[in-house]
């Protein structure tokens, strides 16, 4: 069965010049206000999103996705987000290593939200995840790669507990004409209680944000609405104003981004 839990987090962009610097600096680092900073592992995800035909999930607020990670699937079923102050989001998440009873699983947390897709249309395909998605009436609403680092914040008495997931992420949007590079910081609680976890992740943005003032800013918006809105924006604006030679968003176009997500969200 998925795992259930309910994120708690924090999403800053990194709106450098040089995002890549900024990534290698923070990986580098040995603690965080004075807790410890310990590298845990550098993969390259791949990640499928889905919706049915007409848009239901979206328009719901809801994901539905299938993660492709060192060669091993992973599905994933994620609720509205909860706005919190400064920034912060929470929301339900199951995931789950990709099986029929998983998938079950998460099909069944769909219909709760009155999404309806079939439990099954033949033999389960363990091996192609998404020709099996399309297969049961789902469209391929966004691919992205996916380059992270993961860093645990631990706790100073016992390195073996793990109290906040730092990820530097660069990803790479497959978009219908463009592939456009994104980078961005994650901080999540791994703290059982929700105050004291909600409390230390105000403790790290903070602190990231004044170390690397100017250079990186609070986001309050997901990978998937981030990689869509930039769809449209290219589409209908100017390419050169927004990317970068190597694609990547360029430092001020960020607030364009900003300004047509919180229009059209």
């Amino acid at each position: 069965m998925p795992k259930n839990n309910f994120e708690q987090e924090v999403t800053l962009a990194i709106i450098s010049e040089n995002p890549q610097y900024i990534i290698r600096s923070i990986v580098s680092k040995k603690e965080i206000v004075e807790y410890p900073l310990l590298f845990r592992k550098r993969v390259m995800i791949h990640d499928i999103y889905f919706d049915t035909p007409d848009g239901i999930l979206r328009k719901n607020k809801l994901i539905f996705r299938v993660r492709k990670e060192d060669q091993h699937y992973k599905i994933t079923f994620k609720g509205p987000v909860y706005k919190r102050e400064e920034g912060f989001a929470e929301r339900p998440e199951a995931e789950g290593v990709w099986s029929q009873e998983e998938l079950s699983y998460i099909i069944n947390e769909l219909r709760k939200h009155n999404v309806q897709i079939p439990e099954s249309i033949s033999s389960f395909d363990h091996t192609e995840p998404v020709e099996y998605m399309k297969k049961l009436g789902l469209n391929v609403i966004q691919y992205r790669e996916n380059q992270r680092y993961i860093l645990d914040i631990v706790s100073s008495q016992d390195k073996s507990t793990v109290l906040a997931e730092i990820v530097l992420d660069t990803v790479i949007y497959h978009l219908d004409n463009y592939r456009v590079k994104h980078h961005e910081i994650e901080i999540e609680s791994k703290n059982h209680e929700e105050n004291e976890g909600y409390q230390l992740i105000k403790i790290l943005m903070e602190h990231i944000l004044l170390t690397y003032h100017g250079h990186i800013q609070k986001w309050n918006y997901g990978k998937l609405t981030t990689g869509q809105a930039l769809e449209k924006l290219l589409n209908e604006g100017k390419p050169d104003d927004i990317l970068k030679e190597d694609k990547s968003i360029k430092p001020e176009a960020y607030k364009f981004l900003e300004h047509y997500l919180n229009i059209y969200k």
